[in-house]
């Protein structure tokens, strides 16, 4: 092949590439911090003063972008998979991966015998409210 004729055979490849990859992303939300999907079990939710809200992947992701003045926090609850205020849940890190590509072992409870079963089964220790101001 020719030396002009590589660079075109890169540009299709790349082309191809973005082109399979946006159509294989899985729809759904998004963190707003790492552009994970946020429909998984470690989902934080900040409900900010304005009826809007703000949707991260994880506990670490929705740290890290910090809280908004008046914003509430909901955590998901592990056991249920339904949101609770953070100030209501309970907070456990164990051995135990709650999201995977954050590798966060950091998992919010609504109810205490929940997040004492998990600590007894994954060695783990009870941990304050991360997003308690």
């Amino acid at each position: 092949m020719r030396g002009w004729a590589w660079p075109l055979v890169f540009l299709a490849a790349v082309a191809f590439g973005f082109g399979t990859g946006l159509r294989d992303r899985p729809a759904g939300p998004r963190c707003l911090r790492c552009g994970a999907p946020s429909d998984t079990i470690g989902r934080v939710r900040f409900l900010l003063p304005d009826g809007t809200d703000r949707v991260f992947c994880s506990i670490p992701c929705a740290r890290a972008a910090g809280i908004p003045e008046g914003a509430r926090v909901r955590v998901t609850d592990e056991a249920t998979g339904q949101e609770v205020d953070a100030d209501a849940a309970f907070f456990v890190e164990s051995e135990a991966v709650s999201v995977a590509h954050n590798r966060t072992r950091i998992h919010a409870f609504a109810r205490t015998t929940d997040a004492a079963a998990h600590l007894e089964e994954h060695r783990g220790r009870w941990v304050p409210n991360p997003f308690r101001r």
